[in-house]
C-alpha cells in the first residue's frame, strides 16, 4: 500500500504487529503438526543413543529394515513397554523387524544421571541394553506428538522409514495380531536367484 506522497509505510510499525504475530502463530502450528507421527508418513526426526552408549540411532539410520519402536513417556509406562519389547523380540528373534524401545527420561535437576542409568540398566535385561534408546529430555516425544500418558506407543516403520502401524495400549493378543498382520503386509525384498 502506498502512503501519502507515494512513500511506502514503515515496515514493523504498530499496525503491522498483529499481522506478523498471526503469521508466526500459523507457521508455528503448521510446523508443530507437520512433525507428528502419522500413518503413511515418514518417521519424524530423532537422534538417540542406546543404553550401552555404543550406537546412535536416527530416523535415517534405521532405514533398510523394518523397525518397531516401543515408546514410553512416563515411569508408569515403563513396565508395559518392557512387556511389549520382550514379547516382540521373542516373536521376531530369527527374522523380521528390528525392535527398539525408546525410554523418555525427564530427569530432575537434583538426580545424578548415573543413578538413573543404574535404575534403567537394572530394569531392562542386560542382553537387550543395546536395543534401548534413551531420550533425556522430551524432544522425541514432543516432535512425534506423543502425549504424556502412562500408555505404551507402538510404531511399525517399513524399510523406507514410513510409519505403517500405530498402536497405543497394552500388548494383548488383539494388538499383537494387528501388528503381525501389518508386518505381513509390508513389501518383502525381491528374491535373488542363486547362480
Amino acid at each position: 500500500m502506498i502512503g501519502r506522497g507515494g512513500a511506502c509505510p514503515r515496515p514493523g510499525g504498530r499496525k503491522a504487529l498483529p499481522y506478523i504475530l498471526a503469521v508466526l502463530l500459523i507457521c508455528s502450528s503448521v510446523a508443530a503438526d507437520s512433525g507428528k507421527a502419522k500413518l503413511g508418513r515418514p518417521a519424524s526426526w530423532f537422534k538417540l543413543k542406546n543404553l550401552t552408549d555404543t550406537a546412535t540411532f536416527t530416523h535415517r539410520s534405521i532405514r533398510g529394515r523394518p523397525t518397531i519402536l516401543v515408546v514410553g513417556r512416563t515411569k508408569r509406562a515403563a513396565p508395559p513397554c518392557k512387556k511389549w519389547m520382550l514379547a516382540l523380540i521373542k516373536r521376531y528373534r530369527k527374522e523380521g523387524p528390528k525392535v527398539l524401545q525408546v525410554i523418555v527420561i525427564k530427569k530432575p535437576w537434583y538426580l545424578p544421571r548415573a543413578l538413573i542409568l543404574k535404575q534403567v540398566r537394572g530394569f531392562i535385561p542386560a542382553r537387550h541394553h543395546d536395543k534401548v534408546l534413551l531420550e533425556w529430555f522430551t524432544v522425541f516425544s514432543d516432535v512425534w506428538g506423543i502425549p504424556k500418558v502412562d500408555d505404551p506407543f507402538i510404531y511399525l516403520l517399513d524399510k523406507k522409514g514410513v510409519i505403517r502401524f500405530m498402536h497405543r495400549g497394552a500388548a494383548d493378543k488383539a494388538a499383537l495380531q494387528q501388528l503381525g498382520d501389518a508386518i505381513k503386509g509390508l513389501p518383502s525384498p525381491p528374491l535373488i536367484p542363486k547362480p
